[in-house]
């Protein structure tokens, strides 16, 4: 079973626009069965009228396929209250299983925005997972102290933890193992030559998460990548599902 913690409907069409049905033909393609999915709308919302609009729109298709799809609100520290109140309504009150994703560098803040900890705070009352971008050396250094800051809370490092940069970055994740941090595969970072082994090699295969990235990264190929990793069976199926099935509350 292939279990992606890492897509995205594009509702404003920014990337040629990506369907819940869309994103199913693909996962049907290439044999992933569930993915967790966020809104496109919602990375990018300046103000939390779109947030709200963003997260209904991903509500509306975990409704029609409520077997394939999981959804992960959106959340900006910029709107701490909207923020909240999206996370009461689609989490705490809802079907969702995640937060996230958030990004740094589109949303305009960093781990200083005092908006930042009531939602990691509540996120982590509620035992769901945290998703945060990161694609550089900033990026990776805030995550791994945020995971400090709040050890009870639990974040999911995006994108093998550095995007183009995974030659400094793996060796940071490496040498800062973190009990509360999972890392991610999603993005063409996956396909570097013998990072994401050396991650596997060195921090174990249960830190790992089967991601895609969706619809800015074709799926098939992320799943030979996963495939034709030189480790066991038991390895694989760890990082295809069961550890996100591990993180996420109701599908243990």
């Amino acid at each position: 079973m292939y279990y992606d913690c890492h897509s995205h409907l594009d509702d404003i069409d920014r990337y040629g626009g990506w369907s819940a049905e869309k994103l199913l033909q693909k996962m049907d393609a290439c044999g992933i069965e569930r993915a967790v999915i966020s809104s496109v709308r919602g990375i990018y919302a300046d103000n939390p009228d779109d947030l709200a609009l963003a997260n209904e729109t991903v509500g509306r298709a975990v409704g029609r396929y409520p077997e394939r799809l999981d959804g992960s609100v959106c959340v900006n520290p910029k709107f701490p209250e909207a923020s909240l109140r999206e996370i009461e309504a689609y989490i705490a009150r809802g079907p969702f299983v995640m937060v996230g994703e958030m990004c740094q560098f589109l949303q305009g803040w960093d781990k200083t925005e005092p908006g930042l900890g009531p939602i990691i705070e509540r996120a982590q009352a509620l035992e769901v997972p945290l998703m945060v971008h990161s694609s550089t050396e900033e990026h990776a250094v805030e995550i791994l102290e945020l995971c400090l800051e709040y050890p009870a809370a639990k974040f999911i490092m995006a994108h093998l933890g550095g995007m183009n940069r995974l030659y400094e970055n793996i060796p940071r994740l490496i040498a800062q193992p973190r009990d509360n941090l999972w890392i991610d595969t999603s993005g063409a970072c996956a396909f570097f030559a013998g990072y994401l082994e050396r991650l596997i090699g060195s921090l174990g295969a249960g830190r790992v998460l089967f991601g895609v990235d969706m619809p800015l990264i074709e799926p098939a190929p992320l799943v030979l990548r996963i495939e034709n990793l030189l480790v066991g069976k038991e390895e694989k199926e760890c990082i295809a599902s069961a550890n996100l099935l591990g993180l996420l509350p109701g599908k243990r």
